[in-house]
């Protein structure tokens, strides 16, 4: 059996805000850096050009790292289903077998899925089931009906409540 996981869509992450903000530094210190460089190697004084291409560089250095831990952080899954429902941001995995109830609503303009395990009575919106609740990060490579109907062909007899903006 594949595993399901829900995160970012590699599209959407390309197309994101980091990423274009990122590219402007490139392309604005980049042109600077290396006009310093040269005329740093005909001046007179190169070692004070080479201090003035440490902003520009730190600059580069600094969009680039961003845009690595911010597209780490947004590619991570937030939702893996296997032989086991795996919720990472709680730390809450239990078999799929035991998935009782899948609750589907919005909030605030956020899709959110509750994945309740048989041994859960409590029902949307109580806040004991927040840790069984994953949120549809922008993007997402599934979209909220889409991944009910896999995890509904997953397991028979699951109990679906759509229920709507919240």
């Amino acid at each position: 059996m594949d595993t399901l996981r829900l995160r970012s869509s590699a599209r959407h992450l390309a197309t994101s805000r980091a990423v274009v903000v990122c590219g402007v530094f490139l392309v604005l210190l980049g042109p600077l850096l290396a006009g310093l460089l040269v005329a740093g190697r005909y001046s007179a004084w190169p070692e004070l050009f080479l201090v003035a291409t440490a902003a520009p560089g730190v600059g580069i250095a600094a969009a680039v790292f961003m845009l690595v831990v911010r597209l780490w952080r947004r590619s991570r899954p937030v939702l893996l289903i296997d032989d086991h429902v795996t919720l990472p941001a709680t730390g809450i995995r239990f078999p799929l077998s035991r998935l009782n109830r899948v609750q589907l609503y919005t909030h605030g303009g956020v899709a959110r899925m509750v994945l309740l395990p048989e041994h859960v009575i409590e029902r949307v919106p109580s806040r004991a089931v927040d840790p069984y609740t994953v949120s549809f990060p922008a993007g997402a490579n599934y979209l909220p009906n889409e991944l009910l109907d896999l995890v509904g062909r997953r397991v028979s007899g699951v109990g679906v409540d759509k229920l709507g903006s919240l």
